[in-house]
């Protein structure tokens, strides 16, 4: 199935920008990417599954197990709650929540030769700079990056080689009259980059701008590619480990900010975790970098007694 990739799965794609690797841990995880979620006190039994946002048609694929499991459970949850997601007030939300705040605009942020550089890249993508003048830098790098690495980000693709695990997990639950929850809202995730500030985002931008420069940024398009087929890699051999320590560590630019990114958040899911579970068998989908490493869902579950093994 091809979907046109929305311009909210935009704040979904952090494992192309990249933060810390985390610390390896003692043990080893199983590689599998679908999980069964048990404890004693518990009537049901629930799955995690980890995804990527974005990935091509090609590489598309659902484990052994998958079909069986997603059967039995009567929700299905994401990182957001996807029915919300496409609703009017949810984009209208996200769209003001793009917005810097204050009255600072990326040229107070870019030197006169990056801006310059915006303006030349804004127009080759057919949008006045204007558009993108009060935009949190995040999300106009992302705009730049997401054509270095092929990824359908640009708001007038209609078609692309590339299918969304999400879009296609949502598709079936709607099938199968499943409910549809979130473990974080769209306001959340969007407000996350108000933690970090406009200045660290601006290098990001200016690093997007200069490495499609076609001598200047060989190197980092090339880096990017390989980079991500290494993920790509990780996620076919469900290598929910290697895929955490590769999330991913050649951007050094949002290293200090990976508790904010990746563990806190973890963390904060588990609580909603435990509370889901108690209700009924839940269908619990998210990037598969989240699920390993030290601070990973899966050993964060463990901790909190629940039982987690590998479905294969």
């Amino acid at each position: 199935m091809k979907h046109k990739a929305p311009f909210l799965f935009l704040f979904l794609l952090l494992p192309f920008f990249g933060v810390q690797a985390q610390e390896a841990p003692a043990d080893t995880l199983e590689h599998a990417l679908l999980w069964r979620i048990t404890k004693p006190d518990l009537k049901d039994t629930s799955y995690l599954f980890g995804t990527i946002h974005i990935i091509s048609q090609e590489d598309f694929f659902l484990p052994n197990g998958f079909e069986e499991a997603f059967a039995k459970c009567k929700k299905a949850t994401f990182e957001i709650n996807m029915e919300k997601m496409m609703s009017p007030l949810s984009l209208l939300s996200m769209i003001g929540n793009m917005n810097m705040k204050g009255d600072t605009t990326l040229q107070d942020l870019l030197s006169e030769e990056d801006y310059a550089l915006l303006k030349k890249r804004s127009l080759e993508m057919g949008m006045p700079v204007e558009l993108l003048n009060t935009m949190k830098p995040f999300f106009v790098a992302m705009l730049f990056s997401g054509e270095d690495t092929e990824m359908p980000l640009e708001l007038n693709q209609e078609e692309s080689a590339t299918t969304s695990y999400e879009m296609e997990l949502f598709q079936m639950a709607k099938e199968q009259d499943k409910k549809i929850d979130g473990l974080e809202t769209v306001d959340f995730q969007m407000k996350i980059f108000d933690k970090i500030p406009y200045t660290v985002q601006a290098k990001m931008l200016s690093e997007a701008l200069h490495a499609r420069d076609e001598n200047e940024g060989k190197e980092a398009r090339e880096h990017s590619v390989n980079n991500l087929e290494e993920l790509v890699k990780a996620y076919k051999t469900q290598d929910v480990d290697k895929l955490a320590a590769l999330v991913a560590e050649e951007d050094e630019t949002l290293n200090q900010y990976a508790d904010l990114l990746i563990n806190e958040r973890n963390q904060t899911w588990i609580a909603s975790i435990k509370k889901m579970t108690a209700e009924g068998p839940v269908f619990f989908a998210v990037g598969a970098g989240h699920l390993g490493g030290k601070q990973g869902v899966i050993r964060l579950l463990r901790k909190e007694g629940f039982v987690v093994e590998a479905v294969f």
